[in-house]
């Protein structure tokens, strides 16, 4: 954003409110350019002493590279554009952290230069400039390179009507920011020059680029006598309020606030307020403190002209130190802070959301939802979360705001997920989704939200049926409406699901999808999880250097944007991969390490699944020698996954378990294992580990002498196998195969059911 900061007389005090404003966002953290384009009476750099001003004055600036740009024309030969001319760089002065504030002087007006400076200047022939040097040409490329090289550039034009005023305001301004004292003339001069700036030929002239006007009262003497006071704010609201930006005009806004006070002890000193008032004297406390918030208040409003500007972080950093809470509400939105996650900046954002008191929060509910989701998607912050999301509820009930509270539930019913309470989750997400079709009946867009994340705390419990219902009526509903980020999200959702039943091929097809819209989306974070998810289902299906290079890809993004749980996921991932693999010690070292993670975010069914698989690398890589070890892990993850209600991981655990206790010998305890895990996977139709569960039981019973009964569980695993293929996971796959042609070997299998094992086994 290029603003020029104008009047039509002097002293309205426009230099030293430039230098204050770009002290206000330099401490911003926006990269700041200062310009002094009153070439007439310069001095801008006199208000940052830190530097060497007479240093300064000796640099060349404006004028010199205008200069410079005729004579190097002059010289060449052939027609050379100002970039292959000038190097901007060259004419800009550092002033504080390596240039991020920044001077570009009016030009090398030292002692020994003054008189050329100025002849150079008086001499200046700004028409023939454009008609003859390529002038237009010239400006064009000088408002890129400015734009190119800070995020605010502020310009001092020369007061009046100037043809030098005139290109920094016609020409390379975005916003004009004009200083009107309070005497007649000034009001008639800026009224003047305001029309003139917003004349249609300027318009044209600009090629339709837009520039807006913010007239501001200035040396507005607050001590005057009550009808001095009184005619000039009447005057000034009557001439300038129909100037107002569109960006102002949905407000109860008028320009009179922006009003910067006559403050005579600064009539004597050239500092920048915001920075040096505490070393000053203390002569004028109030008027100081009247001026501060005054330059406060313009540099909010600038800022709000920008809307790129205005979604940037430093924006709300701004507001933030100002302690003007309402202004910050406005800039945390939705797509703000998904702006702010895909720049790895959600560390910052809590930081941010710290410094709101209490009492402010309170008032505003909407960002304590938003706060907690981000606990919840970044810090693994979910007991925090869930107070701020049942504070949130409670504070939407007060305000008779049911469909708000209904979504605050539904946020609580998340938290309980992320935290293995998967029964507890499923309750409380159905009651706000009835809540949410009784009062927001018209918001298909909410109910479609909640249906999803109630089909992800049904997929937590174990309910895969269930979750697979709500998430094709919520994919249904976000398809009519075109929302493509939601789309993306259930088809992951459904990816998922899917690799739980074990139908693999469709899952892969799911995550694929996600990860196109992903990629489309330019959105790193889902980009990742859908990575993992489709890294992990081709480990699965036996494609295990391709899973690993999604999923390193998938941990890349994770730890570059500080997302642990997404991390501890890719980590796991990359251990099944392993583990499919045979390559058991860099498995169990992927699933040490995605414990890591998920233990300081809370994924608690992650936890469980890792000791499933750290179990699962025992029994596989040592056997009889760390049997007890296994069978110790196994069983305390079923444990936990019971008390939590991870049904799915439960029943891996049991088959798991059960597979370590026929090798114990300890075979009816490992029926009831089986028994538990078929079940289970029965009522969620994953037909795969049905079959595997029916084997190892079939086996465990041959092993102990029960063949009738063993032949039984036979015949009903090999049932399930619809024609001569079995599908799923590469793994499971191989297992299943071995324990089939265990029984072809058999000799008293019978003849039907051993030329289907023979079909079946390859």
């Amino acid at each position: 954003m290029i603003c020029t900061f104008y009047s039509y007389k002097g002293g309205v005090g426009r230099t030293m409110a430039l230098a204050n404003i770009a002290e206000l966002y330099y401490q911003a953290g926006f990269r700041v350019l200062m310009v002094d384009w009153d070439l007439e009476a310069p001095g801008l750099e006199r208000f940052f002493p830190a530097i060497d001003t007479e240093q300064v004055r000796h640099r060349a600036g404006i004028i010199d590279m205008l200069a410079d740009y005729k004579r190097q024309i002059t010289q060449k030969v052939v027609k050379a554009t100002p970039a292959e001319l000038i190097d901007l760089d060259a004419y800009i002065t550092p002033i504080r952290d390596d240039g991020r504030l920044a001077l570009l002087t009016a030009g090398r007006r030292g002692k020994p230069h003054f008189a050329h400076y100025a002849r150079m200047v008086l001499g200046f022939d700004w028409q023939d400039f454009y008609e003859n040097w390529g002038g237009g040409l010239f400006f064009n490329w000088l408002r890129d390179q400015l734009s190119q090289r800070a995020d605010i550039i502020l310009i001092d034009s020369r007061t009046g009507v100037t043809e030098m005023g005139g290109v920094c305001t016609y020409h390379l301004a975005d916003t004009i920011i004009m200083f009107c004292a309070s005497n007649e003339q000034n009001l008639a001069g800026t009224l003047e020059m305001a029309g003139k700036f917003k004349h249609p030929d300027v318009l044209d002239l600009r090629q339709g680029r837009p520039l807006e006007l913010l007239i501001i009262p200035a040396r507005v003497d607050e001590w005057a006598e009550a009808e001095l006071h009184n005619w000039f704010r009447i005057k000034f609201t009557a001439n300038f309020n129909r100037f107002l930006p569109p960006a102002l005009r949905d407000e109860l806004f008028s320009l009179w606030a922006l009003k910067i006070p006559y403050v005579p002890l600064y009539a004597y000193y050239e500092k920048v307020a915001v920075r040096d008032h505490e070393n000053l004297p203390a002569a004028d406390t109030i008027g100081t403190e009247r001026m501060l918030r005054a330059f406060n208040q313009l540099a909010e409003v600038i800022l709000k002209l920008d809307q790129t500007l205005l979604t940037d972080e430093r924006a709300v950093k701004f507001y933030l130190s100002r302690t003007t809470w309402s202004k910050t509400e406005s800039l945390l939105d939705h797509e703000t802070l998904e702006a702010f996650y895909q720049a790895g900046q959600a560390s910052i954002l809590n930081d941010w959301l710290s410094k709101f008191p209490l009492p402010e929060l309170e008032k505003r509910p909407r960002l304590l939802l938003l706060w907690g989701q981000m606990l919840i998607d970044d810090f693994g912050e979910h007991e925090r979360a869930m107070t701020l999301f049942k504070l949130a509820q409670q504070l939407f009930q007060t305000q008779g705001d049911p469909v708000r509270a209904a979504e605050a539930q539904i946020w609580q019913s998340v938290g309980l997920r992320m935290t293995g309470r998967a029964r507890e989750a499923v309750a409380l997400a159905t009651t706000g989704l009835e809540q949410l079709k009784t009062y927001a009946e018209g918001n298909s867009w909410l109910i479609a939200w909640a249906t999803r994340n109630r089909g992800l705390a049904f997929g937590t419990a174990g309910n895969i049926l269930k979750a697979l219902e709500d998430t094709r009526h919520a994919l249904k509903q976000f398809t009519i409406l075109n929302d493509k980020h939601l789309i993306g999200l259930c088809h992951h959702d459904l990816g998922v699901s899917l690799e739980r039943q074990a139908n693999i091929e469709a899952a892969k097809a799911h995550y694929q999808e996600a990860v196109n819209i992903w990629q489309d989306l330019d959105h790193d974070s889902n980009l990742a999880n859908s990575l993992i998810g489709l890294g992990t289902v081709l480990s699965k299906s036996g494609h295990y250097e391709q899973a690993l290079a999604n999923l390193n890809l998938a941990l890349e993004i994770a730890l570059r944007t500080g997302a642990k749980r997404r991390a501890a996921f890719a980590l796991a991932g990359m251990g099944e991969a392993y583990l499919g693999q045979g390559s058991y010690q860099p498995a169990a070292n992927a699933f040490v390490e995605s414990t890591r993670y998920a233990d300081e975010v809370g994924a608690k069914s992650l936890t469980v699944a890792n000791e499933v698989n750290l179990s699962e690398c025992f029994y596989r890589s040592f056997q009889a020698d760390h049997l007890q070890e296994a069978l110790s892990m196994a069983d305390q993850a079923r444990q936990t996954a019971g008390e939590n209600g991870l049904i799915f991981e439960k029943g891996l655990a049991c088959i798991l378990e059960g597979q370590i206790r026929i090798r114990l010998q300890e075979y009816a305890t490992s029926y009831d294992l089986f028994y538990q895990a078929v079940t289970y996977f029965s009522d969620n139709q994953a037909a795969e580990q049905v079959i595997k569960a029916e084997l190892w039981w079939a086996y465990g019973l041959l092993l102990n002498q029960r063949r009738p009964d063993a032949l039984q569980h036979l015949q009903r695993a090999i049932s399930l196998i619809p024609g001569d293929t079995i599908t799923g996971p590469k793994k499971t796959v191989a297992e299943i195969q071995a324990l089939l042609a265990h029984f072809v070997r058999q000799p008293d299998t019978p003849i039907a059911v051993k030329q289907k094992l023979q079909r079946l086994v390859q």
